[in-house]
């Protein structure tokens, strides 16, 4: 009886020296996981610091000729801004100067407002497409992130020119890996025309990828 008892609690010993390794090994398992679900993580936020450079702080770069043409540039940026985000094709047309040239992010070049129409349309249709499209732009509206931009420098040259570079991130485009936003640079070169207004003379955009 007394060696039966002495097994028994051998065994017992056993069975329970057994289920610590077990419980140690799932904790060392459980911890390895959580290691490498932060270094994912990391690694992600180190590879968005390496695709885009810092932005710098907005800056301006001379003096307008007069307060109404500083007033003047404001609007025009606020009115392209809203013809673009509401893909009113004539809209973003009638900010460009006749002869003004649009260089998108791959060099390819458009020039006049002819040509500038044409490559908006498909530009738009591309974003939104399909007979249901109205729809389709209150869903996709609904689940897109919201965009962001903002203005980096604005120099005025002159009487009758300035130089924008303001800067978009949004889920519009593709990105390196083929998804979340993508940051692109544009640099808008601004036209006095002889009748006071201002319009976009030269436009281009350039991805802000390393």
């Amino acid at each position: 009886m007394i060696l039966d008892k002495v097994e028994a609690t051998g065994i017992r010993r056993e069975e329970s020296m057994f289920n610590l390794i077990k419980l140690f090994f799932s904790l060392a398992v459980v911890a390895c996981a959580i290691g490498t679900v932060n270094d994912v993580a990391a690694q992600s936020e180190v590879a968005v610091d390496e695709e885009y450079a810092p932005l710098p702080e907005f800056r301006v770069f001379g003096e307008p000729a007069t307060a109404s043409d500083e007033a003047a540039i404001t609007d025009l940026m606020r009115r392209f801004g809203a013809v673009w985000s509401t893909q009113d094709v004539d809209g973003v047309v009638e900010t460009y100067a006749e002869d003004a040239e649009w260089i998108n992010a791959f060099a390819d070049v458009y020039r006049g407002h002819e040509e500038l129409r044409g490559q908006f349309a498909q530009l738009f249709e591309r974003f939104e497409s399909g007979p249901d499209k109205a729809d389709a732009e209150a869903e996709h509206e609904a689940a897109r992130p919201e965009m962001k931009r903002g203005r980096l420098s604005l120099r005025y040259i002159g009487d009758d020119a300035a130089v924008l570079h303001s800067y978009t991130e949004s889920d519009w485009g593709v990105n390196r890996d083929g998804g979340g936003l993508r940051r692109v640079h544009m640099t808008m070169v601004l036209e006095k025309q002889q009748n006071g207004t201002w319009l976009i003379a030269h436009h281009m955009i350039m991805d802000a990828r390393r």
